[in-house]
C-alpha cells in the first residue's frame, strides 16, 4: 500500500499521483478521493484515473490493474480499466500536447523545482 506517490510513464509523458495505491497479491487497485459529490463520475476524474491504470501498468509491469475507486464525499464508484478509457486518456493528452506545446517554466527558483511534481519528466527544471 502506498499513499501520495508521484508516479510517471516516460512513454506517454504522463504523470499522476492517486490518493493511494492497494496491492492484492498480482492485483493493483488506484484510490482517488474527491471533497465534493457526484451522482456519477465526472469526465476529468474518469480520465484521472485512466492516467493512473497507464502509469501503474508502466511502472509495475506484471501486476493487474482491473480497476479503480473514484471516491466522492458520500459516493464510490469502481472504474473499469477499459480499452476505450486508455484510448480517450491517450487521445486527449496528445490534443492537450498539440493545443498547448511544451510548458515553459516561469521562474528561476530551484525550490519550486524540487517541490514540483513532474520534475522527474521536466526538460526545464533547475535541479539534476
Amino acid at each position: 500500500q502506498s499513499e501520495g506517490k508521484v508516479l510517471i510513464s516516460r512513454r506517454y509523458g504522463l504523470t499522476g499521483k492517486p490518493d493511494k495505491v492497494i496491492r492484492k497479491g498480482e492485483e493493483i487497485i488506484p484510490y482517488e478521493f474527491k471533497s465534493t459529490e457526484a451522482d456519477t463520475p465526472r469526465s476529468g476524474h474518469l480520465l484521472q484515473m485512466g492516467v493512473y491504470f497507464i502509469i501503474l501498468e508502466e511502472n509495475y509491469q506484471g501486476a493487474v490493474i482491473r480497476k479503480g475507486v473514484l471516491k466522492y464525499r458520500s459516493r464510490a464508484f469502481e472504474i473499469r480499466n477499459t480499452p476505450e478509457l486508455r484510448e480517450r486518456v491517450l487521445r486527449t493528452a496528445e490534443m492537450m500536447r498539440s493545443v498547448r506545446g511544451v510548458p515553459r517554466r516561469n521562474h528561476e527558483n530551484p525550490g519550486r523545482c524540487f517541490k514540483c511534481s513532474f520534475k522527474e519528466v521536466c526538460s526545464q527544471r533547475l535541479i539534476k
